[in-house]
């Protein structure tokens, strides 16, 4: 069983494929019109498909905030603070 509680923000689909477009063109960049116009490129699609999320992991009683582009999550994992309980709701 899996001890993880994730929560990651759905992304627009219009940003997903904008993201994706601009992925390619930088591709196109890189191979075509050099290397120093592909970088600087490069900023925008990350923009479009970074997301921002949660994970709680109860075995280990630790959490983190993960950044999240195309479902590679970063984030450092931190010992949960003492709690009584955990309320989870949805607004």
């Amino acid at each position: 069983m899996d001890a993880i509680m994730r929560y990651t923000r759905e992304l627009p689909k219009w940003r997903t494929i904008m993201g994706i477009i601009l992925i390619l063109a930088t591709i196109y960049g890189f191979i075509f019109i050099g290397i120093a116009n592909g970088l600087i490129s490069l900023i925008v699609p990350f923009l479009l498909l970074k997301t921002e999320g949660s994970e709680i992991d109860l075995q280990s009683k630790t959490y983190r905030k993960t950044h999240s582009v195309l479902g590679f999550k970063i984030g450092k994992w931190q010992p949960l603070p003492k709690t009584e309980y955990i309320s989870v709701f949805s607004t």
